[in-house]
């Protein structure tokens, strides 16, 4: 077998081999030089000085990478982030690998994956909101134990766009009115009746995604009353609005809707509604009963 062997010394000036302790010259360093050793003992060669097998070590691979920018501490900038996928042959997640990749716009990172086989690879540097991707590639991979199947993953990251604002409108408008009972009056020295009625409205506050919204305080006028009332809708996203009586000489008064506000949301008046046709989520009318 050609290769290195404890029974020689190799003189690098003189390029040429000699049995080692007697210093004997055996011949040049190359693959015709022979040398014929004598065993010591049954075997010797075959128990003592045999190469171990190389076993073959599992295979590790970059499964997969997505797209996980977001945008930077710093306005007008954002920062490109991958997240990939470690995996081994039978598709298992395989922890504790470092994986390493380079951004269009950006020197090269590394991560280490966690139990399901992921982690996040970040730019080291952040870029302008004037530039609308970056070019993503997954280069390196080291597990101890693992051998790497040599397949890179490239993909295109993009700059996060700026989540829409909350917003939120009144989803419906319903009459709530009550006849008040007949009340006596007196009016020179004469006893008369005079029925009298509340006007009530109900409204219902939604968000954008049409859930109720609790907490919003819902201010609105009717025509017939001067002055603004208000009211703070319930888990339901719903309140009344209406403590005052009119004559029975007003058939009618007209509601609408001045304002609705929400923490940390924007009304949006545009977006008024009324499912049963009775308003059209911003007025409505409330006649005598």
């Amino acid at each position: 077998r050609w290769g290195i062997s404890p029974e020689l010394e190799y003189d690098a000036a003189a390029d040429m081999l000699y049995a080692t302790g007697s210093h004997d010259l055996v011949g040049p360093n190359n693959i015709d030089t022979q040398v014929n050793l004598a065993e010591t003992a049954p075997n010797y060669f075959q128990n003592g000085t045999s190469c171990p097998p190389v076993q073959p070590q599992p295979t590790v691979l970059i499964d997969s990478a997505i797209d996980a920018s977001i945008p930077a501490s710093v306005a007008g900038q954002w920062l490109p982030q991958a997240t990939v996928t470690i995996k081994n042959a039978a598709g298992g997640p395989v922890a504790g690998a470092t994986v390493g990749g380079t951004f269009t716009y950006s020197f090269g990172n590394a991560c280490v994956t966690v139990a399901d086989g992921t982690c996040t690879i970040s730019a080291q540097s952040t870029v302008s909101n004037s530039t609308a991707d970056s070019s993503f590639h997954a280069n390196s991979l080291t597990k101890d134990g693992m051998q790497w199947d040599g397949h890179g993953v490239i993909i295109t990251v993009y700059r996060p766009t700026a989540p829409a604002p909350a917003t939120h409108h009144i989803g419906d408008l319903d009459n709530a009115t009550a006849s008040l009972s007949s009340i006596k009056s007196s009016l020179s020295m004469q006893t008369s009746l005079a029925a009298k009625w509340q006007p009530k409205v109900t409204a219902t506050v939604l968000d954008a995604s049409g859930v109720a919204v609790a907490g919003a305080t819902v201010s609105g006028k009717f025509s017939s009353y001067k002055g603004t009332l208000t009211c703070v809708t319930a888990a339901n996203g719903m309140c009344t609005l209406g403590n005052f009586s009119l004559s029975a000489r007003t058939s009618s008064t007209v509601f609408t809707v001045t304002n609705v506000v929400v923490n940390s949301s924007t009304y949006a008046p545009t977006a008024n509604s009324d499912p049963d046709g009775d308003s059209n989520g911003t007025a409505i009318t409330i006649k005598r009963p």
